[in-house]
């Protein structure tokens, strides 16, 4: 597989409606070593593929994601607000994700909210994902249910989010003392040559979001990181592909 990965960010939204099946198959034909998803539970309890706390954005209907049955939120439209063409889109489950998974791809799922909010998610979470063994990542701002739900799925990685970069050596040392075997997920504006060096001192793999400009994809892609998360998954597969052959694109 090549390196970087090229993640599908929110299934590669750039060119199908975020979170859905249709935006997954899209990403798998277009080269994606990986999709990226966002979780949050139904009323109850199932977790489902939607990015946003509320559904009003995507489906119209002014309630957040957890306040609305699972036989609800699968009625409900999240594929017109994006075209036309994708009318009837449904929310995936988890489960739905998991299955419709090529051989091969990896899974990373990404958490805003932690065991504070929605108490008992993460074993839920870890029984679906568990057969992807480590195939599966999950990132999160919450760097405590990062690691707690990866420790429940043998082999799996956890991603801790850091939207901007160190700020003092001091900050840049408690990098180096995260738990052993805990990846860095950097935003673009984060990224600086004192993570990298620290990540590399540490062996912990560096995943990049969201890069999906060619110019932003170029850096990604050059700089040392083991994952690039964008919206333009054929964009990147090309460039990277341009770049292994050393051509200037």
């Amino acid at each position: 597989m090549s390196r970087p990965l090229v993640v599908a960010h929110r299934c590669g939204s750039g060119v199908a409606p975020e979170n859905t099946l249709a935006a997954l198959r899209t990403a798998v034909r277009e080269g994606a070593d990986a999709v990226e998803v966002d979780v949050l539970p139904s009323r109850d309890g199932h977790p489902v593929v939607h990015h946003d706390d509320r559904l009003s954005r995507t489906a119209g209907i002014d309630a957040a994601v957890w306040e609305v049955d699972l036989a609800d939120l699968r009625a409900l439209d999240v594929g017109r607000w994006f075209a036309p063409g994708f009318e009837g889109e449904r929310i995936p489950t988890l489960e739905d994700v998991v299955a419709a998974l090529p051989a091969g791809v990896r899974l990373v799922a990404d958490f805003k909210h932690g065991e504070e909010r929605f108490p008992g998610f993460a074993a839920r979470v870890a029984d679906i994902v568990r057969p992807l063994g480590r195939r599966y990542a999950t990132v999160s701002i919450q760097h405590a249910f990062a690691l707690d739900l990866a420790s429940r799925v043998p082999g799996a990685l956890a991603l801790l989010t850091f939207r901007r970069p160190p700020a003092t050596d001091e900050e840049v040392k408690q990098l180096r003392e995260l738990p052993p075997g805990a990846g860095l997920a950097m935003a673009m504006r984060a990224l600086s040559a004192a993570v990298l060096v620290a990540a590399a001192e540490t062996s912990r793999p560096v995943y990049v979001f969201t890069p999906n400009r060619p110019a932003e994809l170029r850096v990604a892609l050059t700089v040392g990181a083991d994952a690039v998360i964008t919206d333009h998954v054929a964009v990147a597969v090309e460039l990277r592909g341009q770049l292994a052959r050393g051509e200037r694109g």
